[in-house]
């Protein structure tokens, strides 16, 4: 069970890297949907400015109108300054967490919306299936059972031992009278006080189970 745990644990070493990896890649898409949508807002400033400008020449509105259109454009284009800026941000982390130089070129996936099929969607089918899928847990579960399994070992040195032995040989006074000999032996060992260092074993290990 030791080393199953042991297996278990540089795999969860291993989705720990990938996870974390995913969440820059994650981060990187959201940046880049920032992006869009700020382009759009800027589309739809621009928009509103030119007509803005163009009731306030017909006369039919006040010039404050046309100011108040050109003073949102501005913003919203601040905001795409800022978002590409957090996009290229994002690109930059994603390499490093890669292991890539800043300079390579990232082309990043469509969405998430086909890596969540199968997936529960709720957080209690969520937290259900982490508890029978990630590694750490059964790394863990495993270290448990190895500790339960030492802790009877230890509780079964209480048990008695039953040993036998034999021995085939033979004997005489000269090599040209020699009679075969034999040995039989029956050992029957009940362990009854050691310096009480079995009941300390059993509270150490015991101890180690419940932290486990």
């Amino acid at each position: 069970d030791s080393a199953v745990a042991a297996g278990l644990d540089a795999r969860a070493a291993g989705d720990l890297a990938g996870t974390t990896a995913g969440l820059a890649w994650l981060r990187a898409v959201g940046a880049d949907e920032a992006v869009r949508a700020r382009l759009a807002d800027s589309v739809i400033a621009a928009t509103v400015l030119d007509e803005a400008r163009h009731l306030v020449t017909s006369g039919v509105n006040p010039a404050i109108d046309s100011t108040r259109s050109a003073v949102n454009l501005a913003a919203v284009q601040t905001q795409l300054t800022v978002a590409r800026n957090q996009a290229a941000r994002g690109r930059l982390d994603l390499a490093r967490i890669l292991d890539l130089p800043p300079a390579t070129p990232i082309r990043l996936g469509d969405s998430l919306s086909d890596a969540a099929d199968g997936l529960p969607g709720d957080i209690d089918s969520a937290v259900a299936f982490a508890l029978a899928n990630r590694d750490e847990v059964k790394a863990e579960e495993a270290r448990l059972q190895a500790s339960q399994r030492a802790l009877g070992s230890v509780k079964d040195e209480y048990l008695p031992s039953l040993t036998a032995a034999g021995e085939i040989g033979t004997s005489g006074r000269s090599l040209n009278g020699l009679d075969g000999t034999y040995l039989v032996g029956v050992g029957l060992s009940v362990p009854i006080f050691d310096g009480l260092r079995r009941p300390n074993r059993v509270k150490e290990q015991q101890a180690r189970l419940e932290a486990q």
